[in-house]
């Protein structure tokens, strides 16, 4: 070991390997193994806390919460709807004549070919990137970007907060023993 690794205690190896001090996460992400800072900037605008990408602080609250949503019926509707909207009876039969079209002009340079649009089904990490904050003061709506600054950095903390809340009270019953060597 050397002053760039932490290493854990797992006890749970496989059945041939005994307990060990093992580094699962690599050299570039062993402090975010440990802990997952946050920083609220007083002097920037705070687009991170509109970006719902599962690796920001928003998105990592709304993915941890949707996992039932994603089994249920009303998210297989959305699925059915989207086939039906984008398959050979919806979007496609208006871009029949184009792929043909196409087709045709591949042809001509390459060789016997055909052309297909395909549209699948968004990965639902990606349909909830396309949300938004909206913040509802004084019987008036508004999108928490359009907030001022101290609105915003107190939202960023308010998530920060709940993120931290729910992902202690999840791993209350889960330890790590770390070792950290020089």
């Amino acid at each position: 070991m050397n002053i760039k690794t932490v290493r854990l205690w797992n006890e749970q190896t496989k059945e041939d390997v005994p307990a060990q001090f093992e580094n699962p996460v690599g050299v570039a992400n062993v402090a975010t193994a440990l802990f997952n800072p946050q920083f609220i900037y007083a002097d920037l605008h705070n687009e991170d806390l509109q970006d719902f990408g599962t690796t920001k602080i928003t998105g990592k609250l709304i993915s941890s919460l949707t996992n039932d949503f994603i089994e249920s019926q009303e998210f297989k509707a959305l699925k059915d709807a989207h086939n039906a909207a984008f398959g050979k009876d919806g979007v496609n039969k208006y871009l029949g004549s184009t792929e043909e079209e196409l087709g045709n002009r591949l042809s001509e340079q390459f060789g016997s070919s055909k052309v297909h649009f395909k549209f699948n089904f968004p990965v639902a990490t990606d349909l909830f990137k396309k949300g938004t904050i909206d913040i509802e003061e004084n019987g008036l709506r508004t999108d928490a970007s359009n907030k001022g600054n101290g609105m915003q950095r107190a939202l960023a903390l308010a998530i920060i907060q709940l993120v931290a809340e729910r992902t202690s009270k999840r791993q209350a019953t889960f330890t790590r023993n770390a070792v950290f060597d020089r």
